[in-house]
């Protein structure tokens, strides 16, 4: 069974290109805003990694991504920002534990295979990334 993959992006463009980059090796479900990403969450979770793009129309990537930690700590949480406030990114990473890529798709491509096999191994409740000061 594919391990699965909630992708949430106020783009639908977006979502399509992640999701056949992803398709072949994981179960993959796509939300186009935080609070559909949520319901997901709830009724089709867990999931072993959560994709989520920073700028969104009403509850922002940082938001979403801190309720799915409370809820399900243990699913890996990214969080793409191509053009988010690079300060604010930083800050999510260090305060709320969430991992930041790239919004190409090639980074996201090779970041959730590896992250999905870290889910496996180490429970994220137990997972301290260290401190970033700058990308």
């Amino acid at each position: 069974m594919k391990e699965k993959v909630l992708l949430v992006d106020d783009d639908a463009m977006v979502l399509a290109g992640l999701k056949r980059q992803l398709r072949n090796q994981f179960s993959i479900d796509t939300a186009l805003s935080g609070e559909e990403a949520l319901k997901q969450v709830l009724e089709n979770g867990p999931y072993a990694v959560i994709v989520s793009d920073f700028m969104m129309p009403g509850m922002n990537g940082v938001e979403f991504l801190s309720r799915v930690k409370k809820s399900n700590p243990d699913t890996v949480r990214m969080m793409l920002t191509g053009t988010a406030d690079m300060p604010t990114a930083i800050r999510a990473v260090n305060e709320r534990q969430h991992l930041s890529v790239s919004p190409q798709t090639m980074s996201v491509r090779y970041a959730v295979p590896g992250h999905s096999k870290r889910h496996r191994q180490v429970p994220q409740s137990d997972f301290r990334p260290k401190t970033i000061e700058k990308f």
